[in-house]
Parts: structure tokens; sequence; C-alpha cells
């Protein structure tokens, strides 16, 4: 399974949530590993609608194993968010 998106919020946020998430380990700043799944955060420049600014953040998660699970709780916690 490979869920690639691209999300309205801010990396440090994404970064921190993954971080704070039982199970999950940081390889790197933006390489995480959950059970047999690959998260990959990628910071995007903001897009800009007028005179605002839109966070942007890449965000990669494929593999067999843990890959539903961790985007599930993913997309629960941030879906007030937008995306």
């Amino acid at each position: 399974m490979i869920y690639d998106e691209t999300c309205g919020i801010q990396f440090p946020r994404i970064r921190e949530y993954f971080l704070a998430q039982s199970g999950v380990t940081e390889l790197s700043e933006t390489e995480y590993v959950y059970l047999g799944a690959s998260i990959s955060l990628q910071p995007l420049p903001p897009k800009q609608l007028g005179s605002v600014h839109i966070a942007r953040t890449r965000v990669v998660i494929s593999g067999d194993s843990g890959a539903d699970d961790i985007h599930r709780r993913f997309f629960m916690r941030f879906l007030s968010a937008g995306g």
C-alpha cells in the first residue's frame, strides 16, 4: 500500500506527531518506520493564495505491514487541519 499526500500542515507539527507515536522509529529527520511501513516527510515551499501562505508537507507512507494503521491514525489526527 502507498499513500502519497501533500498536506496543508507544517513539517515540524507532522514530525512531532510521528515522534510521539508508539512503535514509530526515527531513521532521520524526514524518515521513519512503523512495523513494516516506511514514512517519508518532505517539507515543501508554502503555497501562496493572495497574501495568505499555506504550509505544505508531502507525506509518503508505504509498505505492507502497518501502512494502513499508521496512515489511518495520521489522517484522523489531522482530519480537521485540511490537506
